[in-house]
Order: structure tokens, then sequence, then C-alpha cells
């Protein structure tokens, strides 16, 4: 089915339009056009071709119009979840939307103020390695969330309002998700594995006392315990892999924890010793993972000018490890909200 607008605000309401596998075509051109799905019932494997041509034009959804298969959007400036001339205040809806079909686009998401919208956004799965939703203007939308691929590394970046940013695992060494958050209040999410030593996920834009890292492990959780390790090149101390770090120290060189951030201490240039990553992760595992406490616990610390948090499960097997590019002067790991704070939630 096509229609072809008529050079005023034309409106299309496809109420009374079979749902399912529908075909729509619609080039609207010149003026303020409105394209209604909202009475349609579920789209699923519909086809749908927008454009909008020129004015202000506006696509209306409900939350039944989501996951469309094939939804192609071109020349509409606003887009309504869910009418806001509306009369009832809270309804529950949501729209989804692939990387695909919003990657470098300027729409405007509305929803009525009272009303719980959620917006979900998801990775196309067919090797796209980037998108970037910060164009996109939020008005009203109480929940983004933006989903990245199982399958492949990606750079993701969010929209300007309060996402929940679930990356996905890279499939392979080296692969990494790289991800920013944009402005608002932003929750990043990993599951067991997403990112580990090898292919580490980085948050390039976490501000503390804002956002929050959520860890999908069941379970409470708590900080790493503080506490000082002695001369850490003493076997006795440590363990083979970390004592070889210091093998060359002039003096003792001590771990200490608190509030569940490492550091270590000793002279500069006996610290200096631990120079990579690897070498910090392995200090970090030995404080969580030679344990005996078998808790889900969180340490971090600081390395090279950027701040990493590792969990350890309650196996003392660590599952994530996530870089927070450009953080420094971090000093504690919690799930309350502080300045200077990790937040795990």
């Amino acid at each position: 089915m096509s229609f072809e607008g008529q050079g005023g605000a034309d409106t299309i309401n496809t109420g009374d339009l079979s749902a399912g596998t529908l075909t729509l075509a619609a080039a609207l051109g010149a003026g303020d056009d409105t394209v209604d799905f909202e009475d349609t019932g579920a789209l699923g494997a519909a086809t749908i071709v927008i454009d909008g041509g020129a004015g202000t034009d506006t696509l209306v959804l409900d939350g039944t119009t989501a996951a469309v298969v094939d939804f192609t959007i071109t020349n509409v400036e606003r887009i309504l979840i869910e009418d806001e001339d509306t009369a009832t205040d809270g309804d529950v809806a949501s729209a989804e939307f692939t990387f695909g079909q919003l990657d470098g686009t300027s729409f405007e998401f509305e929803a009525e103020e009272f009303d719980d919208i959620t917006l979900i956004v998801s990775s196309d799965d067919n090797g796209e390695t980037s998108t970037d939703l910060s164009g996109l203007t939020i008005t009203n939308i109480d929940t983004i969330e933006i989903n990245g691929s199982a399958t492949v590394g990606q750079t993701i970046v969010g929209t300007e309002g309060n996402d929940v940013i679930t990356a996905g695992a890279a499939s392979a060494a080296n692969e990494v998700n790289t991800i920013t958050g944009g402005a608002g209040d932003d929750e990043f999410v990993f599951a067991d594995s997403d990112s580990l030593e090898g292919m580490v996920s980085s948050i390039t834009d976490y501000t503390s006392n804002e956002d929050q890292l959520t860890m999908l492990n069941a379970g409470t959780f708590a900080v790493a315990a503080d506490t000082t390790v002695s001369d850490i090149a003493d076997d006795d101390n440590s363990n083979a892999t970390v004592a070889a770090i210091f093998a060359d120290a002039n003096s003792a060189v001590d771990i200490d924890v608190t509030d569940g951030i490492l550091t270590l201490v000793g002279t500069t240039a006996d610290k200096a010793l631990a120079n990579t990553l690897a070498e910090w992760i392995d200090i970090a595992e030995f404080v969580v993972n030679d344990d005996s406490d078998e808790v889900l616990e969180y340490i971090a610390f600081e390395f090279d000018g950027d701040t990493y948090v590792l969990e350890s499960n309650s196996s003392d097997v660590t599952t994530s490890i996530v870089e927070l590019t450009g953080v420094t002067g971090i000093t504690a790991v919690s799930d309350t909200a502080a300045a200077d704070t990790i937040l795990i939630g």
C-alpha cells in the first residue's frame, strides 16, 4: 500500500490497516505531516518506508509497533511513543529500533509526561562496528535501553538521556567495546565474560556520582576488604607471579587496599616495576582471587591514566574487567553514589 502527500499537512492513520505482513510506502512531500501507527497493532514482519519530505513531520507509535523488521524512516523529525494528546496518564509502552535505523540520526523522541515509556535500540547483529545516538533529542522518555552485539566489538555512543547500555561481548581477543554514555546518568551493564583481559571494554566518559556499573552476577556483593600485604616480592607474602614482578625491587613494595581501591606502597622506582596492565591485573587478582572468602567482590586500581574495575565471583574467578578511560583520583568502590566513587549496582 502506498501514499503520496498532497503538499499540505497530510495525516495517515493506519488504525484500520492489517498488521503483520503489511507493506506501506509513504512519500509525504511538503507540509507538516503525521503518520499515526498508534492503533494499528503489532507490525511484526511489516515493511514500512516513510519519507516525510519537507516540513516538520511526526511519526506516532505505541508499544505494539515495536521491533519492525524493515522500518526505513527519512525526513521525519519527530517520533512520539504513544500520542501525546491521549487523556490518560500512566500508560506503559516501549518502541524498538535497531542501530542501523537510528545511527547518526537526529530524531526528536517524545512521550506523554506521566507515562512510563521505554526506547529500546539494539544491534542489528549484521557485523556493524559502531553506532552514534548522540544526535537524538529525548523528551519524557523514562528509560533508554541500548543493546550491543554479542558477536563483534563495537563503538557505542549513547543519547542525551539516562541510558542503560549493555555492550555485549566481543567475539575475539583484541576486539573490544568502546562505550560513551553521553549526557545523563548512565548505567553500563556487563554480564560474565563480556569484558575480560585481552578484550577489556572501555567507558570513555564515566562520571562518579552520576553513572553506574552493573554486573549481572547474582547475589550480594562486597568491596575488597581493607588490607595491607607487606613486601610482595616475598613469595611467602604473595604468589610467584606477583613476587616475580618485583624481584628487582631495591626495597619492599607493599599492597594497600582501602575502600576497594588498590595501590602500591614503596619507592617510585620500585612501584614502577609493575608497568603493564597485565601485571596490575595479576596483583588485583592475587588480592581478590587468592583469598578464601568466596564472595562476589570488586576491586579497582589506577594504571597509566585510567581506572580499572575488576569483578571476582564467589568462586574466586575473575568475571569482568572494565576500563574507565581517563578517570583518576577515585577513592572508593561502593553501592552508594558519591564523589570520586565508582558506583556498583
